[in-house]
């Protein structure tokens, strides 16, 4: 009898070991991958930093006339020599829809369209929720938008502010990790202080 309680008593307590092995386990994989999503968020982030750095520290190299062609707060378009081949390129940006992206699994992923010349739009930030530019003048001032609209105010730009979120595809737990980014771009070529 003693020895068929030793039995079951080692079955319960192997049991509960195996249980705790498992969940330890489990838990273990989840945070794996809960750092994974969160990694992939960060690295989207500086990518699309180093993109928008290459791009808007060369608005108007090169160019002439106004070179911010568009200012607004979800696109921007102007001219630069991006490869210094002596020659101005037409760069845009362009904050699209939630419906351009139908498979995410992300209900407020954005694509951030860019188009150099009149080449296809790609979509050079995966897991965009949020994402505006602002402009500054000569002053220091924040710009609003509306009298942009008009060149001789778009020549007084001299910084151009981004500031983006970014969030993986997919939810970690039903939330969704962001990422936020403030950058000030300044131009050398949109003229001097």
């Amino acid at each position: 009898m003693n020895t068929s309680l030793d039995y079951i008593g080692s079955m319960i307590i192997g049991g509960l070991v195996v249980l705790t092995v498992l969940t330890l386990n489990a838990t273990i994989t989840n945070s794996a991958f809960e750092r994974s999503r969160d990694l992939i968020s960060q690295e989207s982030a500086v990518n699309l930093t180093k993109l928008l750095e290459h791009d808007l520290y060369k608005a108007g190299y090169r160019a002439s006339g106004s070179p911010l062609v568009k200012a607004e707060s979800l696109a921007v378009m102007f001219a630069a020599d991006l490869n210094d081949t002596g020659v101005p390129d037409s760069i845009r940006y362009t904050v699209g829809t939630s419906e351009d992206l139908p498979q995410s699994g992300n209900p407020r992923d954005l694509p951030l369209y860019r188009v150099v010349n009149a080449n296809s739009a790609l979509n050079v930030a995966p897991g965009l929720v949020k994402f505006f530019f602002s402009y500054i003048d000569t002053g220091g001032n924040e710009m609003r938008y509306d009298s942009l609209r008009f060149s001789h105010h778009r020549d007084v730009v001299r910084l151009i502010k981004v500031q983006f979120t970014m969030e993986p595809s997919e939810p970690i737990d039903t939330l969704f990790i962001p990422v936020t980014v403030t950058k000030m771009f300044r131009p050398k070529n949109l003229g001097g202080w």
